[in-house]
């Protein structure tokens, strides 16, 4: 049986998404794979607008938010810890796999290049209008994106 990706972000809905995927995973005798992901996001930056005169020099653009962190295996430890501590006992056999970029991106390619049976993501219905179209929503996203099987999650 090929493996169960799970995505966890250490949220109550990834939990109980690792809850479910566990389950599934020794009912059916495979291993899960536990994907943390940093989310990059890149740098905004400000660019001075509306300069008439030519013969002044260009301001360089000045970045808004702080660089992105390029090592995801430090950045998502803590949620790994936790999974890990999630999982103990529960007769599982699971990997544990840092990412860093989209969420959503990293959780399908992972699927792809392990051949995953199923991907299970948490769903939390409990965000407002603005928080969902500003930050958009991961599970909606693999759900889009991948090429396996999807199970959300509530």
């Amino acid at each position: 049986m090929r493996p169960v990706v799970v995505g966890y972000d250490g949220s109550t809905s990834s939990q109980r998404a690792l809850e479910r995927a566990a389950m599934l995973a020794r009912a059916l005798g495979t291993t899960v794979i536990v994907v943390s992901v940093d989310v990059v996001v890149p740098p905004i930056v400000a660019t001075p607008v509306g300069l008439a005169d030519p013969t002044i020099a260009p301001i360089p653009p000045v970045p808004l938010l702080p660089e992105p962190v390029p090592d995801a295996s430090s950045a998502v430890a803590p949620e790994l810890a936790d999974a890990r501590t999630l999982l103990e006992g529960r007769g599982v056999e699971a990997e544990y796999v840092p990412a860093s970029g989209d969420a959503a991106e990293a959780i399908v390619t992972l699927a792809d290049e392990r051949q995953a049976e199923l991907i299970v993501v948490g769903s939390t219905s409990d965000r407002g209008f603005l928080d969902r179209v500003l930050a958009g929503s991961v599970s909606r996203d693999v759900s889009k994106r991948a090429h396996c099987d999807v199970l959300l999650v509530h």
